[in-house]
């Protein structure tokens, strides 16, 4: 005996949008691949508890941080601002300036926060000593966050801080101040009593703020 193969057929719901509320269920029980819950079928399923939830436990979760946001937090590195190459172009650019008011070509010298040079600029006239010397006043400034001159000033003081490394009590380095941190320095050199106010007319290029460190401080 030949066998039948039963086909059936596939409910089309592309049109569902269109049909009524009893039009959907009733091509839904026509729909073989539909099986409707029957009331045995809802006595077997399982009880899901009632959950309660407290408005201050919402609240807290959204207005407190969590423990993983705290420790990102604490552990976040700071961040601190650095001078520059740009920076000391314009700096340097500022004391050629201000230089050319009285006819003078000032050595500059620029440095960073830890007192290393940056960028550095000898006239063709000026001697060579002038290149440590303009080195040597940045770094003064930088490290000390004082004008060279304070330092000086401390020296004639009390001549034991003539053994300080790296630092020398001479009128020409300033400190750059930007944001409350000291950011570097920049040293004039070669052009006489005319080396600070060159000096600093770079640091005001760049608007450093007044160091916070008085002259009289102990060190």
């Amino acid at each position: 005996m030949k066998k039948t193969r039963k086909t059936e057929t596939k409910l089309d719901w592309s049109a569902a949008d269109a049909m009524t509320q009893e039009e959907r269920h009733a091509a839904a029980m026509a729909d073989p691949d539909c099986k409707p819950i029957r009331p045995e079928d809802l006595a077997r399923m399982p009880r899901v508890p009632h959950v309660s939830i407290i408005p201050s436990l919402i609240y807290d979760s959204v207005t407190r941080p969590s423990k993983t946001h705290q420790l990102q937090s604490e552990n976040q590195m700071r961040t601190k601002p650095c001078l520059t190459l740009d920076d000391a172009h314009k700096m340097v650019a500022a004391c050629r300036k201000a230089g050319a008011k009285t006819k003078e070509e000032p050595t500059v010298a620029v440095v960073d926060a830890g007192g290393h040079l940056l960028y550095l600029e000898r006239p063709d006239r000026n001697g060579p000593n002038t290149v440590e010397m303009a080195t040597l006043k940045a770094r003064t400034a930088a490290l000390r966050e004082r004008p060279s001159s304070a330092f000086a000033k401390r020296v004639a003081e009390r001549p034991g801080f003539l053994a300080v490394p790296n630092c020398l009590g001479v009128a020409g380095g300033i400190p750059i101040i930007h944001q409350g941190e000291c950011v570097g320095g920049v040293g004039v050199s070669g052009i006489g009593e005319n080396d600070e106010p060159v000096a600093q007319a770079g640091a005001d290029a760049m608007e450093s703020e007044k160091p916070k460190r008085a002259e009289t401080s102990r060190s």
